[in-house]
């Protein structure tokens, strides 16, 4: 079993005071590969977090998957605040009962991969962030696997095979996925003759369109099969989204009927869709608790 762990800095806020929370973290060590807990996962992507607000003098409209792609500024700073965090966690595990535990990293500027189409130059500002994050998170924890959990905004009809949408999608993101490990072979080790060290897990973004009946599990699958069809990864699998999107913009989500969930999921099994880590285990619970 995998697990993601990211969201552990606070405030952050948004000068750069940003604070580990060690009182969460420290319980979880011993449930990392290593750990002397009870039981222990079978990899950990630690991650950090990032800030989804509206940078002073940016419109309402402003978003950190594609404005923010294409601000200098903006990935510089993400960057800087997130490997600081990821050093502070790695200080955190030395000077713990479980020094010894192993883990993986996670990159938590998900993004759209569909908004490349828009702007090709989103997708140049995702390769400079994403290529900097591995040498930054490889300067602290070397030869990682680096778990990457992007979605799909757009159904895929949108993107009919053959139309010069389809093309230009598939040449922008190809460009993307052949530059990463390329340009981090020299700084990280793993896999070096298979794809590199970034592995992918397709968010289905069901939950997060729960409020539009359009997007739904077959285009996920839809969407899925296109990545396995034009790219080559070391590790391809789907992140079933375990929550439903509020139709009010205020209110925090809320866990998918536990029915719904397991159709789904065997929806994307007999498709031949291997299963990744889920967003997410707060939702987990409430159809898996014992």
């Amino acid at each position: 079993m995998y697990a993601i762990l990211d969201s552990f800095a606070v405030p952050p806020a948004k000068n750069t005071n940003d604070v580990l929370l060690t009182d969460w973290l420290l319980p979880l060590l011993p449930y990392f590969p290593g750990g002397n807990g009870p039981c222990n996962f079978d990899r950990v992507f630690v991650g950090s977090f990032q800030r989804n607000d509206v940078p002073a003098g940016m419109p309402q409209d402003w978003d950190p998957y594609y404005d923010g792609m294409l601000s200098t500024k903006y990935r510089g700073n993400m960057l800087a605040r997130q490997k600081a965090i990821a050093q502070q966690f790695n200080n955190m595990v030395a000077n713990s009962t479980n020094p010894n535990v192993q883990w993986d990293w996670y990159i938590n500027q998900e993004n759209s991969l569909d908004y490349s189409l828009s702007d090709p130059n989103v997708t140049n500002g995702e390769l400079q962030f994403i290529v900097q994050q591995i040498i930054d998170f490889n300067s602290i924890r070397k030869d990682r696997v680096f778990l990457w959990s992007p979605w799909f905004t757009y159904h895929p009809s949108d993107f009919p095979v053959g139309s010069q949408e389809y093309k230009d999608l598939t040449t922008n993101l190809k460009k993307l996925f052949t530059q990463i490990p390329k340009q981090v072979a020299p700084y990280n080790a793993y896999g070096n003759n298979s794809g590199g060290p970034l592995w992918i897990s397709l968010q289905d973004h069901v939950g997060s369109e729960s409020t539009d009946p359009a997007f739904n599990r077959t285009g996920a699958a839809q969407w899925f099969n296109y990545l396995k069809a034009n790219f080559s990864f070391k590790n391809l699998t789907m992140n079933v989204e375990l929550f439903l999107d509020p139709t009010d913009p205020n209110a925090s989500p809320s866990p998918a009927p536990c029915q719904e969930i397991y159709d789904r999921e065997q929806f994307y099994v007999q498709q031949g869709i291997n299963l990744g880590p889920t967003f997410e285990l707060r939702y987990w619970d409430t159809c898996n608790h014992l």
